[in-house]
């Protein structure tokens, strides 16, 4: 696929973003992410002024109660035909 890179990270239940060939872990993925996004969303970049490892550290203790907060399913949710016509 064009414009897809690969890099040697390892591997967990993490966010990895790959922005103009700069490689992004967990909260500052999420955050810079969040700047794509609409309204609200949009917003939560401003936290990117906050220190990472601070940052990390929230984004650390989400993760580990995600589930409980927002429940798990077994699948995936298929998109709408609108969504869909959006994906690459």
């Amino acid at each position: 696929v064009t414009g897809v890179q690969t890099c040697a990270l390892p591997i967990s239940s993490t966010i990895i973003l790959v922005e103009h060939g700069q490689v992004y872990l967990r909260s500052t993925a999420a955050l810079r992410i969040a700047r794509h996004l609409g309204w609200p969303w949009k917003l939560m970049s401003v936290c990117l002024i906050v220190p990472r490892p601070l940052r990390d550290l929230v984004y650390d203790a989400v993760a580990s109660v995600r589930h409980r907060l927002f429940g798990r399913t077994d699948a995936c949710e298929l998109p709408s035909d609108a969504i869909r016509q959006r994906l690459i």
